[in-house]
């Protein structure tokens, strides 16, 4: 499940207990090639964010890695990622040129993976 985060590189860490949740906010910098870093989702486990940095386009963070750019961009291109999975290991977005999308797929092991276009029709 995707929980969104607003704000610039902040994460809510969680950790669900019986009967309470305990919450962490914790700065996780920006992109050192980038001037701004935002974070759009957040695994389930609160262990990765994915996002989006200026001038690089989709990107992820965990502890363990930093903040680490997902696709390679054309120029007039940008991406960003729009969902984690709940542990973390895949990460999904889109790829825009122009007027047209398509969304990608990226794991550690896999790379990259183009998923195609979609349009509203797709959606019903």
């Amino acid at each position: 499940m995707n929980r969104p985060l607003f704000g610039l590189a902040l994460a809510a860490i969680v950790s669900q207990a019986p009967a309470i949740a305990q919450v962490r906010i914790e700065a996780l910098g920006t992109l050192p090639a980038a001037s701004i870093t935002v974070g759009s989702a957040i695994s389930g486990d609160g262990s990765t964010v994915g996002g989006f940095a200026a001038g690089v386009g989709a990107v992820r963070w965990s502890k363990s890695t930093g903040w680490q750019p997902l696709t390679a961009l054309s120029a007039g291109q940008s991406s960003y990622a729009a969902g984690v999975s709940d542990d973390g290991s895949i990460v999904a977005g889109a790829i825009t040129s122009g007027s047209s999308s398509r969304g990608f797929r990226w794991s550690s092991v896999t790379g990259v993976i183009d998923i195609g276009s979609m349009t509203v029709d797709d959606l019903s």
